[in-house]
């Protein structure tokens, strides 16, 4: 066990020989260490190993199947090969075993704004709210779902709040976005989406929020109701 623990410290501090050997000798010591194995597999995602990344998860999952930090990893795994159905049941399990981890439920909110379920992701952001309200991300993200509920009057006080904490928030400037377009500031809303797609791609070439918002700005757009309606 404290082979496979050395594996994960180091692994998380990006020196990846030494935990490779580390996670080796613990895995040769017993095949279903969960530290060796968590570090093993996200070593393989990190270094965009995706298919050796997937079994190493699953071999985890399957003999550990309430690890929320294995669960977070095939997510990431099915976002990096876009399965977005099989990554957002990943994120609820890793949510489930994991609850206080606001990386799993900002991921799983995106993914259902993705598919057009509001509510579930405002739900979700509502939960990454409780655990950190300094965290822009979550009001950024309720400032999204009320531009798509067409409460535009909270939408603009979630970008307030949302961009006063980190004035970069992409939450809140696809928020933003979304009121552009609606008010027809066609010129001002192309240029957001240019600046917001020039943005460079999440470290280590993980799917994170980033392209998350990305995909989203490519789908299909979907009208707000109207509330004088």
């Amino acid at each position: 066990d404290a082979q496979g623990l050395w594996a994960l410290l180091l692994q998380e501090s990006h020196q990846h020989d030494e935990a490779r050997q580390h996670a080796d000798a613990a895995l040769r010591q017993n095949p279903q260490q969960l530290e060796a194995l968590l570090a093993q597999a996200s070593m393989q995602l990190e270094t965009q190993e995706p298919d050796a990344a997937q079994v190493s998860f699953d071999t985890l999952l399957q003999a550990h199947p309430h690890c929320g930090r294995g669960w977070h990893g095939l997510g990431l795994v099915h976002l990096r090969r876009m399965q977005l159905n099989p990554a957002e049941r990943a994120f609820e399990q890793a949510t489930t075993h994991l609850p206080a981890h606001v990386g799993s439920w900002h991921l799983l909110a995106w993914l259902r704004v993705l598919r057009h379920d509001i509510d579930a992701a405002e739900q979700a952001f509502e939960r990454a709210l409780a655990l950190d309200r300094n965290f822009s991300e979550s009001h950024g993200g309720l400032a999204v779902i009320a531009a798509l509920q067409g409460r535009d009057a909270d939408a603009r006080a979630g970008i307030r709040r949302a961009l006063r904490l980190d004035a970069q928030g992409m939450s809140a400037q696809y928020a933003e976005l979304l009121l552009l377009q609606r008010e027809g500031r066609d010129k001002a809303a192309a240029a957001l989406v240019e600046a917001f797609l020039a943005r460079p791609a999440a470290p280590g070439g993980d799917m994170q929020i980033r392209d998350l918002v990305r995909r989203r700005l490519n789908a299909p757009p979907q009208r707000a109701p109207d509330p004088a309606a």
